[in-house]
């Protein structure tokens, strides 16, 4: 099977080449760049989809198998010939198969025009063996009318059962409420499935893993004494980011573990010499536990710069972590940190406020790494998400059952839940599926 497209055909194409292991050979046309325009349309921008990563990157997954791009100076593939041509050529060098891999570049507009056209019959009939003698060049045609395209015509009419696009799309909900349901926990067996199934989901979603605590890079600051109580000051990140996470650690005598406490408050207000909010800071020292208090992104210090673009981002989820996803890599970042602190403590995990369902799914991917996680008040669900560039948003987490399905992978980790009505049913599930029914908790009136 071949497959050709210009444009937004062309990343039809190249999602095809990335995925569909039946094409053969394949030619995207005028539509790969490097670092410039990945496409223009909803149909091929879809969320998540080049998180760290471009058309070049993607293109290059077909290797060694053939393909071709035709490009044009007069659109963003200008440069390809320079720019991102030469890095799939090294990927092609690594299977001994470059000779698999051209270009060519027009002085034209962005076009499927003929020259592009009659290049890619050539690649085909050299690729595919078709046998034709010399240069293919096009042969004049007559164009298919678009009715004698159609799937429909009087002989073979539209079945009656068809659906539009809202029909679609209530059958797609419908669908994919079966198969999570289907996917829910039961025995040992189905867990394992659960999980083999949601923890590539949930690392894509939020673009993010627990570090390694070699990966974890720390800058220290101030030093001062607030009683018996030192707060020690640090900025914390990973070492291929550039943004710091403040971080302040309040360590009282003797203390024996140490509680990550996290809000959707600055650190700063959550001291215990002033506690402007309840939060139980002093009661956790007093109890000889150090608590770690952190501004992840977009709070307190990490709070977002008030002058944001001047224009709104093109299509910012499909090249962007958002708010959410941002918050649940510094929480993984500060679980890794404080489980590597020299003093080899039990590490619990305490959240309040509309944290609370961001550090649901961070814990979900730390592994072992913490003793306890306590999550109070808000536990929101996705379908609450207002805008795109809310502190709620995850795109595509609804279509995996929401917070509580992803939440669930956190099992057998001991969990306390404050203030919700009821054990949420995927939680109980998978608890029982994995033998751990008594390492969940409820408390309906709690305050922190």
């Amino acid at each position: 099977i071949a497959i050709t497209g210009a444009s937004g055909g062309a990343s039809q194409t190249i999602m095809m080449m990335a995925t569909d292991d039946r094409i053969a050979v394949a030619a995207p046309v005028n539509m790969i760049s490097a670092g410039e325009h990945q496409g223009g349309c909803v149909c091929e921008n879809n969320s998540l989809l080049r998180v760290g990563t471009d058309n070049v990157e993607l293109a290059a997954t077909f290797a060694p198998k053939p393909f071709i791009h035709p490009t044009a100076t007069g659109d963003w593939t200008k440069d390809f010939l320079e720019q991102g041509f030469p890095e799939i050529q090294g990927t092609y060098q690594l299977f001994g198969a470059q000779a698999n891999v051209e270009s060519m570049r027009q002085t034209a507009p962005h076009n499927y025009n003929l020259h592009a056209r009659e290049a890619v019959y050539n690649f085909f009939n050299k690729h595919l063996k078709l046998g034709h003698e010399g240069v293919v060049t096009e042969q004049k045609f007559t164009p298919v009318k678009p009715k004698d395209l159609s799937v429909w015509d009087a002989e073979h009419p539209r079945p009656k059962n068809a659906v539009d696009a809202v029909g679609l799309k209530k059958w797609w909900v419908e669908m994919t409420a079966r198969q999570m349901e289907a996917l829910k926990p039961n025995d040992v067996a189905s867990l394992a499935r659960f999980r083999a199934t949601m923890e590539p989901v949930l690392r894509h979603l939020v673009a993010t893993d627990l570090p390694s605590a070699e990966n974890v890079v720390v800058e220290t600051g101030a030093e001062t004494t607030l009683d018996d109580v030192i707060l020690r000051h640090f900025k914390v990140r990973r070492k291929e980011d550039v943004r710091w996470i403040p971080v302040t650690l309040c360590d009282p005598p003797h203390a024996t573990s140490i509680t990550l406490y996290l809000s959707d408050r600055p650190r700063l207000t959550r001291l215990p010499m002033g506690d402007v909010e309840p939060s139980g800071v002093a009661e956790l020292l007093r109890a000889g536990q150090t608590v770690v208090l952190a501004d992840v992104y977009g709070i307190g210090e990490a709070a977002l710069p008030l002058s944001a673009t001047p224009q709104p981002v093109e299509f910012f989820t499909g090249y962007n972590r958002t708010i959410l996803a941002n918050r649940v890599h510094d929480i993984l970042t500060l679980i890794a940190w404080s489980k590597a602190l020299p003093r080899n403590q039990p590490v619990s995990l305490a959240a309040y406020g509309s944290i609370a369902q961001v550090c649901l799914l961070a814990r979900s991917l730390s592994g072992d790494a913490l003793a306890h996680e306590v999550i109070g008040s808000s536990t929101t669900e996705f379908t609450a998400t207002e805008s795109e560039s809310g502190g709620q948003h995850l795109p595509h987490s609804l279509r995996y059952g929401g917070i509580w399905p992803l939440a669930s992978l956190g099992a057998p980790g001991d969990l306390t839940l404050h203030n919700v009505v009821e054990l949420p049913v995927w939680l109980q599930s998978t608890y029982s599926a994995a033998g751990a029914a008594d390492k969940l908790h409820l408390e309906r009136n709690a305050k922190p």
